[in-house]
């Protein structure tokens, strides 16, 4: 059982499973998980070695996601791509995908530079496409692989592009950009403050205009 939610419902599954191996997040009057998934999980919230080490680890982490998954299992990791739904490709090439908005939860992903973005692209020829919300995860995803490249942030639109082989440019003001593996695809912007505003869920203008 590889178990990575740090939920408490999901924690109680995964312990309660009868398996010849757990690897990640269990139950034991609390949040717990096994030595072989300490490398991700101590820099997390549910960390066994409080707060403040946490952060610190977090900071400090020069592993991609990829790279801690499969090290819990073992196993090295050689640019395995992402195995995800391919919907039926109408690639513009001179189209270009803006992603401005993020979730709730990092409202700093968003980013106040796109509208001079768009202004630059049209004057250059390009066009561009401001995603909207759709009715369906399967319609964002079709309006995504029409593009021929992003500008977003570190949000679900990168990492559909990344599975469509489409170059990106991502944008990190508050989350880490070490833990996100490029492929050769994804270009990193990276905030000159994002040390002071990393993992804040706390929108704050300074962050979301760091980047020139």
């Amino acid at each position: 059982v590889l178990s990575l939610e740090e939920d408490e419902y999901c924690a109680r599954l995964a312990g309660k499973l009868t398996t010849p191996k757990l690897t990640g997040v269990y139950w034991n009057t609390g949040f717990a998980y096994t030595s072989d998934a300490a490398a991700w999980f101590n820099m997390s919230l549910i960390s066994a070695l409080g707060a403040t080490v946490a952060n610190e680890l977090k900071r400090n982490n020069t592993c991609s996601y990829q790279q801690h998954l499969f090290g819990m299992l073992q196993l090295p990791f050689n640019e395995e791509r992402y195995t995800i739904f391919q919907p039926a490709s109408n690639r513009r090439p001179l189209l270009i995908g803006i992603e401005k908005t993020a979730g709730h939860r990092w409202p700093n992903k968003t980013w106040t530079g796109y509208d001079a973005v768009v202004a630059d692209l049209a004057q250059l020829g390009f066009q561009t496409i401001i995603f909207e919300k759709q009715n369906s995860l399967l319609q964002y995803m079709q309006a995504i692989n029409n593009c021929s490249l992003l500008l977003c942030g570190d949000t679900l639109a990168m990492h559909l592009a990344i599975a469509y082989n489409i170059p990106v440019v991502g944008l990190f003001n508050c989350t880490s950009p070490a833990e996100i593996y490029d492929y050769g695809l994804l270009v990193k912007l990276v905030s000159p403050v994002l040390s002071d505003f990393f993992y804040s869920t706390a929108y704050d203008e300074a962050a979301v205009s760091s980047i020139q």
